[in-house]
């Protein structure tokens, strides 16, 4: 079932609780976005296109961004949309990277940020770079905590900490 209405009666209770804004601190639960702001009249800052839009302002006139995100995210169109609307053309792993990048997640996940974890991260930020990406957005909260800036040949753009900056300035 959808976790829309659940997502949706927290933050209506977060707002009943004196919340002037919201933050939804996981990329691929802005799928559903519009069930939460339904429910609200607060705003709910959008991780995925304040961090789509990060891409040009981080390096000027990029055509090709990656993005490495997990398949719920990947399969929701949500940056592949956002970065669309920035004039901007995503790139993403192909299936069998894709397979990758989920174990290594799930690897994250499970506490293991170990070397191996690390150098199969950086692996696929570079096939990203090799399929033409100019920047490449680590669309997961799990990704920089074993992928960092210079780990990348490409200006590596984190939504976590874009959500956060985001968050101050409002």
């Amino acid at each position: 079932p959808s976790p829309g209405p659940r997502l949706a009666a927290m933050a209506a209770g977060l707002e009943r609780q004196g919340a002037d804004v919201l933050v939804l601190a996981c990329n691929t639960a802005h799928a559903w976005a519009a069930d939460i702001r339904a429910a609200v009249g607060v705003p709910l800052l959008d991780m995925i296109a304040e961090t789509a839009a990060e891409a040009p302002r981080r390096r000027p006139g990029v055509r090709r961004v990656g993005v490495l995100a997990v398949d719920g995210c990947r399969a929701a169109g949500l940056y592949q949309a956002a970065l669309t609307a920035v004039d901007a053309e995503p790139v993403l792993l192909t299936l069998p990277a894709q397979a990758r990048f989920m174990r290594a997640v799930y690897a994250v996940k499970a506490g293991d940020a170990g070397p191996a974890v690390r150098a199969e991260m950086g692996a696929l930020a570079a096939e990203l770079v090799d399929a033409g990406a100019e920047v490449v957005i680590s669309a997961c909260t799990e990704v920089p905590l074993v992928l960092s800036a210079e780990d990348v040949s490409a200006p590596l753009i984190d939504s976590t900490d874009v959500l956060v900056t985001r968050t101050v300035q409002h």
